[in-house]
Order: structure tokens, then sequence, then C-alpha cells
């Protein structure tokens, strides 16, 4: 029951962030995820593994899409949507639209 709280709250916050707010909400927005993330990425990474590389590694796997989502928004708001869309969703809907008539839903082979 949690998680669905968390999701009603949290889906419209980051599509109000993506797609209506100043660039400084949303790098904000992003870098308190990214460090909450990291934070446990590390407890986690320093637990099993001994040295630097685990963090430096947790470095660019947590901060690495968080940059590329800025650099989206930046090109363009809806970019930045279309990047955080469901992949399953998108895949239905070029499946729908895009490629052969066989690979079409609800069409019939030719």
């Amino acid at each position: 029951m949690t998680r669905i709280a968390t999701a009603l709250v949290l889906i419209p916050a980051m599509v109000g962030l993506a797609l209506f707010a100043p660039l400084w909400a949303l790098a904000a927005a992003l870098g308190l995820a990214g460090a909450f993330a990291m934070l446990e990425y590390d407890r986690i990474a320093q637990a099993a593994f001994a040295g630097i590389w685990p963090r430096l590694a947790g470095i660019v796997y947590v901060f690495g899409p968080l940059a590329c989502a800025i650099l989206l928004w930046r090109i363009g708001r809806h970019w930045l949507m279309f990047a955080l869309l469901d992949r399953r969703y998108c895949r239905n809907v070029c499946r729908q639209n895009v490629g052969p008539p066989q690979a079409r839903a609800g069409s019939q082979p030719e």
C-alpha cells in the first residue's frame, strides 16, 4: 500500500518537474534523488566490496543518467518525458504504429 501511495504522489510531481518546472528545480530534485540513491548504493557496495572502485562506479552509475536527463531537458522537455516513459509502453506503441503488419497488434498476417 505504501508503494501505491508513493507512486500517487511522486508520479505527478516528476511529470510536473519534467514538463513545467524551471531547470534549477529539476536539477535540485534530480540531485536530491541522486544523493539518496548514491548513499544506498554506497552502503551496499562497501559491504560487498572494499576499495574506491565501487564508489567511483556508483558515481558514474547514479549521476550519469541524471546528467543525461538535464541534457534532454535542455533539448526539449518532451524528450525528457519520452525518456521517462515505461519501455513496455513505448515498445507496444512502436509495435502498433511502426514495424511490419505481422508485428502490429490486432492485425492479421497477409
